[in-house]
């Protein structure tokens, strides 16, 4: 694998990178992370890398943050209510309380499921019990404010709200629980 392609390609790997067996490619990072989809979904034990036009190999999720996230997480960017929150989607757990930063009180909410959740919980691994953040909110009228926080072992995000008005704002960014 030397020679830089001029598309994506999705292959399979040992773990010294001695073996590598191509699987697909694609022209576009939306397709190739597409196929790795599928792929991941038919053999879940099997580790899959992605060999971009730029020469260099990369994970699934880097292909998804270096060419398809369109601007950086900004701190009090307002978040929208549709916003979908897994309780654990294989990487992150989520964790709701009632209050703001000095007073955190930990809250059950009621988690639901549907057939999208379920095909995003057996790719990641994951639960497939999610919420919005607007139900979050029409599940506790009484707050005041609400906190919802987004952790994995490497990063994680802080959504508050209430504080700043009747919204949800990203308040804060973690470090990870690792």
């Amino acid at each position: 694998m030397e020679k830089k392609p001029d598309k994506f390609l999705l292959f399979t790997t040992d773990a010294a990178f001695i073996e590598c067996v191509p699987e697909a490619e694609a022209d576009t990072a939306e397709s190739i992370l597409g196929k790795y989809a599928k792929f991941s979904k038919a053999n879940k034990y099997a580790q899959y890398m992605i060999l971009c036009p730029d020469g260099i190999v990369r994970s699934h999720y880097e292909v998804y943050k270096h060419y398809l996230v369109t601007h950086e997480k900004q701190l009090f960017e307002e978040i929208p209510g549709s916003r979908r929150i897994y309780q654990f989607d294989g990487i992150n757990e989520a964790a709701i309380y009632m209050g703001g930063f000095t007073w955190l009180t930990p809250v059950e909410v009621e988690w639901h499921t549907d057939d999208e959740s379920y095909e995003t919980a057996e790719i990641c691994d994951g639960d497939p019990d999610f919420i919005t953040l607007d139900e979050i909110v029409e599940q506790f009228p009484e707050a005041t404010q609400l906190t919802v926080i987004i952790d994995s072992p490497l990063h994680g995000e802080i959504y508050n709200y209430g504080n700043h008005g009747r919204k949800w704002l990203r308040v804060g960014f973690t470090g990870g629980y690792a």
